[in-house]
C-alpha cells in the first residue's frame, strides 16, 4: 500500500506526463488542425482551449509538487527532532553509566537492545555502525563475568567507550546536517587526546584495579587482612554506591605501588572521603570539617570522628572492624555534610599553612580548633 506522499508523487508524475503529451501533440498537430478550421473565431477558440488545458495541467503539476515538498519538509522536521532526541538520550545514558562506574543486567542490559532498535529506525547506517563498538564493549564486560548481575566498568573499558562515543558523535554531526562532512581528522585526534588527557588527570594517572572492588578485596586478603574487615569494606562500598549514585569510587591498584589499600570516594570537585583497609581496622578519612558544627570533632554514641592532625581541615575515624546499622547511619550523615562542604567550597581555612608562614593569629586559631576537647556530641535523634 502506497503512503500518502508516494500517491502525491505518483500523481505528479502522471501530470508531468500529461504535460509532455499535450506539448508534443500541440507541436505536431496544432498547425494542421488550425489550417483545417481556417482560423477565425473557431481557430481562436481552439487556441484558447489548448492554452487553458495546458495551463490547468501545468497548475495541477505545480500544486502536486508543492504538496510533495511540504509533506517532505514536515516529515523531515519530525524525523530531525526525533533524531536529536535519540542521539541526546544515547549520549546522556552512556555518560550516566560511565559516571556510575557499573553496568547492571536489570537496567543497562535490558535497555540497550531497545536503544539499538530505535537507532536502526531513525539513525543512518554510519551512526549505527559507530555505536556498535560501545554495545560490544559493554557485552564483553558481562562475558568476562557471566555469573554477576552487575559489573564494574574497568579503566580500559571506560577509555574504549569514550573513544567510540567520540566517533559516534562525529557520525551524528553529519546525519543531523550540522555540516556535510565529519570533524577534520586532525581536529578529531586533537579532541580525543584532550579527552584522554582529561581522563588521566581525573584519575591522577594512577593504575587501577581492572577487576573492581572484588579484585581489591582479594588483594587485601592476600596481604593478610582479616575476613571481618574485608566484609565490612565490601558492605561500605555497596552502601556508598547506593547512597551516592552519581559519585565515583576510585580503586587504585595498591599492589603495584607502596601506597595503602585505599578507596577514594569523589565528586567532580574532588575526594570527600576515603576508606583505608588497614591491618587491624578500617579507617574512614579525608572527611571535610563543617562550619555547621564549628569545625569540631563529632562524637556519636557509637562512633567518634576526630581531628586528623596531619590534615587539620579533615576528620577521620580509626579502628572500625564491624559496622552496625546505627553506626552506618551516623557515618552517612557526616559524609553527606562532607560532600556538601566540598561541593560548596565552605571548608575550614588553611590555618596550618598560614601558621607555618608566621601568622600568629592563625597559629592561635589552629590550636583552638585542634584542641582535644574541641568536640561536639551529636545524636541523630536530636541532631
Amino acid at each position: 500500500m502506497k503512503s500518502k506522499i508516494q500517491q502525491i508523487r505518483s500523481e505528479g508524475y502522471k501530470t508531468l506526463g500529461a504535460i509532455l503529451i499535450i506539448g508534443v501533440a500541440v507541436y505536431l498537430g496544432f498547425t494542421p488542425l488550425f489550417d483545417k478550421v481556417n482560423g477565425g473565431v473557431a481557430g481562436a477558440v481552439l487556441g484558447a482551449s489548448f492554452g487553458a488545458i495546458f495551463v490547468i495541467v501545468l497548475t495541477m503539476y505545480l500544486l502536486n509538487k508543492q504538496t510533495e515538498i511540504e509533506q517532505e519538509s514536515k516529515k523531515g522536521e519530525r524525523i530531525f527532532e526525533q533524531k536529536i532526541k535519540l542521539y541526546d538520550e544515547l549520549l546522556a545514558d552512556t555518560e550516566k553509566m560511565l559516571r556510575d562506574g557499573k553496568i547492571t543486567k536489570e537496567v543497562e542490559m535490558q535497555k540497550i537492545p531497545f536503544v539499538l532498535i530505535r537507532l536502526q529506525m531513525l539513525g543512518n547506517d554510519e551512526a549505527i555502525k559507530a555505536y556498535m563498538p560501545i554495545y560490544k564493549q559493554i557485552n564483553s564486560l558481562f562475558d568476562e563475568q557471566p555469573e554477576n548481575d552487575e559489573v564494574e566498568i574497568t579503566l580500559e573499558a571506560r577509555g574504549n567507550i569514550l573513544s567510540a562515543l567520540s566517533d559516534f558523535s562525529r557520525k551524528c554531526r553529519v546525519d543531523l546536517g550540522v555540516l556535510d562532512v565529519e570533524v577534520d581528522e586532525g581536529l578529531f585526534k586533537e579532541t580525543k587526546d584532550i579527552i584522554d588527557n582529561a581522563e588521566g588527570i581525573r584519575r591522577g594517572k594512577t593504575e587501577f584495579m581492572k577487576g573492581g572492588i572484588e579484585e581489591f578485596l582479594h588483594a587485601c586478603k592476600e596481604k593478610g587482612r582479616p575476613p571481618e574487615l574485608i566484609d565490612s569494606t565490601r558492605k561500605l562500598h555497596e552502601i556508598l554506591i547506593q547512597h551516592y549514585p552519581s559519585v565515583v569510587i576510585d580503586i587504585p591498584d595498591f599492589t603495584k605501588t607502596q601506597s595503602q589499600a585505599k578507596l577514594k570516594v569523589k565528586t567532580e570537585k574532588g575526594v570527600f572521603c576515603d576508606i583505608t583497609l588497614q591491618k587491624k581496622g578500617i579507617r574512614i578519612g579525608n572527611i571535610c570539617k563543617s562550619s555547621r558544627w564549628d569545625f569540631k570533632q563529632l562524637k556519636f554514641p557509637g562512633i567518634f570522628f576526630k581531628h586528623d592532625m596531619e590534615h587539620t581541615r579533615k576528620l577521620k575515624v580509626d579502628g572500625i572492624t564491624q559496622i552496625d546499622e546505627r553506626e552506618l547511619e551516623e557515618i552517612l550523615f557526616v559524609l553527606d555534610e562532607s560532600k556538601k562542604v566540598l561541593e560548596e567550597s565552605t571548608g575550614m581555612k588553611d590555618y596550618k599553612k598560614a601558621a607555618k608562614n608566621g601568622d600568629e593569629e592563625a597559629k592561635k586559631k589552629l590550636e583552638e580548633l585542634m584542641a582535644e576537647d574541641y568536640t561536639l556530641e551529636l545524636n541523630l535523634n536530636n541532631e
